[in-house]
């Protein structure tokens, strides 16, 4: 009983490995050129680091693209509440 379970185990790992080459990999739809259209939309190459900033009001850290300045200090938030409550 125990090598018929070892045996599907090893059959369904065949399976899954192969049908995962098939769709070429987990990097999403591949355009023309070969590079993934997350990759063309973005403008960034692939792999590249962003930057880093902390909230000013809670300390999260989040991609400097994705963080809101404050009105007069210029600082980064997390999100429109923190900017408005500030560092307070």
């Amino acid at each position: 009983m125990m090598k018929w379970l070892l045996l599907a185990v090893v059959v369904v790992g065949v399976l899954w490995w192969l049908g995962r080459g098939r769709k070429g990999g987990s990097d999403g739809p591949k355009s023309g050129d070969g590079t993934s259209r997350s990759a063309q939309s973005s403008g960034k190459a692939p792999g590249v680091p962003e930057a880093m900033v902390a909230c000013a009001h809670c300390g999260v850290l989040l991609p400097k693209s994705d963080a809101l300045e404050g009105a007069t200090d210029k600082r980064p938030y997390c999100s429109e509440g923190h900017r408005r409550a500030g560092s307070g």
